[in-house]
């Protein structure tokens, strides 16, 4: 029996074969790229954070030094407005009376720990200083918060 076109071969009834999207790399393509720019992200605001923290820490350490050394005017300008408009040179120097008569002279105080926040546009930095004292040691605690003229205290004292 003689076929048409004998000694050919039938064509081919296969599909040709598909491009295969790379699922795989894609996705561990993006996966790895939302990862870097989370940690991009991450160490951006960290530098921010610690920007920030900085500038506070130098406030807080000029307050501390300053009420330490009894250069009340000093520390006192380093207040907010408001808690200079009801706070004067005099009742600071009572504090620091009151403190020196408990823990003795101030010598010199230790890095701080630092919380920064930010609530409704206001940022504020808690500081506690480890601080030294001829008698024993304390603790110096404030909250700085950010205003036009950059951190300044708005609260201030010592742990009995």
């Amino acid at each position: 029996m003689n076929y048409p076109d004998a000694g050919q071969l039938p064509p081919d009834m296969s599909a040709p074969p598909r491009k295969v999207f790379p699922v795989v790399p894609v996705i561990l393509g993006s996966v790895g790229l939302l990862f870097a720019l989370a940690v991009f992200g991450g160490i951006k605001a960290f530098h921010a954070v610690k920007n920030g923290s900085a500038e506070a820490i130098a406030v807080g350490n000029s307050f501390v030094d300053a009420m330490g050394q009894h250069h009340y005017p000093a520390a006192r300008s380093l207040f907010t407005s408001p808690i200079q408009a009801k706070t004067t040179a005099g009742d600071m120097k009572d504090i620091e009376v009151l403190v020196e008569k408990h823990h003795g002279a101030y010598i010199k105080h230790g890095q701080p720990q630092w919380n920064i926040q930010n609530w409704n546009g206001q940022t504020s930095v808690r500081l506690a200083y480890p601080a030294q004292f001829t008698k024993s040691s304390s603790t110096v605690s404030m909250i700085l918060i950010r205003t036009e003229k950059g951190y300044q205290v708005y609260d201030a004292h010592y742990e009995f």
